[in-house]
């Protein structure tokens, strides 16, 4: 693990420029990268590709990634400097060595990690991709939920994740089509270890039962945002999926507007504020007020993240 840490540690860094707007991290061909707000000042922050699903935490001092095809989850402290203090997060204790780590997420003031991996769930003969949660230098490893089809992750809060589900209230909605049309917050004493039941809350649920993907929740805690699309499959267990950027109140779970019409947009984040979302169209990296309008290009790249 030290090797590993090491060896990414020597790939980069460049000097820095600090903005009040905050900082955006971005991949562009396999690499990491970090910008302003406006796409200005651009510098590169790894070398090697196999970069991909950076997070940031709130404040934008501490960064979450994966790296290779298999999915191997890093952190890392963002400075003026570059990467620092980079460390490999080992897969959980209850699975193989070498497992899979799907998705990664860093929580808002940058002391936990979250991560998904596979495991077979040998009671119900299904697969399972459970999220599993320690702090940034992947100590106190836990499991967090499991009884998941979609592996994906992100903070609600400082302490707890969201997943796709739906609490028994909008699971009785005459509307319900399928659980991927829900984000809600597990609870790990629930029945099946993880699931929402009648706890939640509820975060965000689509009408129109479209799936939802790269969930985000607003620095205020007011919003949520996310990737939306149809699919010929009731459930699909896909991390990924590109469609419209839809923006959901938290309090009630259900859609305030679409922020864009998709088809082929996807990795939304909040800016500092909460005012602004950032996400990826045709290799570009895009922002769009939570107001409304016309989305304006700020940078090439994809997989946006952003931090004050």
């Amino acid at each position: 693990m030290r090797a590993a840490a090491l060896a990414i540690a020597l790939l980069a860094l460049l000097p820095a420029t600090s903005t009040a707007k905050g900082v955006i991290v971005f991949v562009r061909g396999g690499d990491l990268y970090r910008s302003d707000s406006n796409g200005r000042h651009v510098e590169r922050l790894t070398r090697g590709g196999d970069f991909r699903r950076p997070s940031l935490s709130a404040r934008g001092r501490r960064l979450a990634f994966l790296r290779t095809e298999r999915g191997r989850a890093f952190t890392a402290r963002l400075t003026k400097r570059g990467l620092r203090s980079i460390r490999r997060i080992d897969s959980a204790p209850d699975g193989p060595r070498d497992a899979t780590q799907f998705d990664v997420a860093m929580s808002r003031d940058g002391r936990l990690v979250a991560w998904t991996e596979l495991r077979i769930n040998v009671v119900f003969s299904t697969i399972d991709y459970r999220r599993y949660m320690a702090s940034a230098s992947g100590a106190n490893p836990r499991q967090v939920a499991a009884s998941g089809g979609r592996p994906f992750v992100a903070f609600f809060d400082a302490t707890r994740i969201v997943r796709e589900g739906l609490t028994d209230e909008f699971g009785s909605r005459p509307d319900t089509q399928t659980v991927d049309q829900g984000i809600c917050v597990p609870d790990p004493e629930s029945e099946q270890n993880g699931t929402c039941g009648d706890k939640g809350p509820q975060v965000a649920f689509d009408p129109a039962g479209r799936h939802l993907r790269h969930p985000a929740i607003s620095p205020n805690g007011r919003l949520a945002v996310a990737t939306a699309y149809a699919g010929g499959e009731e459930i699909d267990n896909a991390v990924d999926g590109e469609g419209a950027i839809v923006l959901f109140g938290v309090g009630t779970a259900l859609p305030v507007r679409e922020l864009t019409a998709g088809p082929a947009d996807a990795y939304p984040s909040f800016s500092p504020d909460s005012r602004s979302v950032v996400f990826e169209r045709a290799g570009r990296v895009r922002v769009v007020r939570v107001g409304g309008g016309r989305a304006r290009s700020v940078v090439r790249g994809t997989q946006p993240t952003w931090g004050a």
